[in-house]
């Protein structure tokens, strides 16, 4: 695989956020492998390199919005195909509260960004989807890698460049937010950013259940 150092060092990037599963062991042991495909790892500027891995936990027990609803969803999928059945709102709302669990779940995930070092603010969405365009090489050799069941992009960039600048699928799909679809053997949902609060937010149950509907169509019970 295309390393970080070789690839961002070419571009001049000398610190930046080395994404991916968040424990890599875990990953290959999940049999829900769900991929968060998402913008950036802001307020980093001046840090050191770092791993996801090593931040998210914190980010999780800080409550941040983006890691705290990425897992909620993760967690309320994992129990749904488990089921076989969607969650009810209340089950949702058991399972946030269910500090063990989440924890557990976050170490399940995968999360990429498309833009890999963190700026003095906060992208705009040109930038950001330029950044996409720009590390389309390490974004498609993570995706390849990771090999994920379902695909998460959160935001209208993360759906613009995995559906049309990484050259993974055999069409670009341009599909209606909070739905899913099925392309090459995986589940590819296009929904706002999990950090979102405008145009809907990042609503976990109707995430869930258009992702459970695919699923359930592609795995039907016997």
């Amino acid at each position: 695989m295309l390393s970080f150092d070789t690839h961002l060092r070419k571009r001049g990037i000398t610190k930046y956020c080395v994404d991916g599963a968040i424990d890599p062991t875990t990953w290959r042991c999940t049999p829900l492998k769900i991929l968060f495909l998402l913008k950036e790892t802001w307020g980093y500027q001046g840090c050191e390199t770092f791993h996801v891995g090593q931040q998210a936990p914190r980010w999780l027990n800080d409550k941040k919005r983006a890691i705290s609803k990425s897992v909620l969803l993760a967690a309320v999928l994992t129990k749904a195909v488990g089921y076989n059945r969607p969650l009810s709102p209340t089950e949702i709302e058991t399972l946030k509260a269910d500090k063990t669990a989440l924890r557990t779940t976050l170490d399940t995930i995968a999360w990429i960004n498309l833009k890999k070092h963190s700026g003095n603010k906060r992208s705009d969405d040109a930038v950001i989807r330029s950044e996409g365009r720009e590390n389309a090489p390490i974004l498609r050799e993570q995706i390849i890698e990771l090999d994920p069941h379902v695909i998460i992009a959160g935001g209208v960039p993360s759906w613009a460049c995995l559906t049309e600048d990484l050259g993974l699928f055999d069409t670009a799909v341009d599909w209606f937010r909070f739905g899913a679809i099925v392309r090459d053997g995986k589940i590819l949902c296009r929904g706002n950013h999990p950090a979102a609060w405008a145009g809907g937010g990042f609503n976990v149950h109707q995430l869930h259940n258009a992702i459970f509907s695919v699923y359930r169509h592609a795995h039907p019970t016997p």
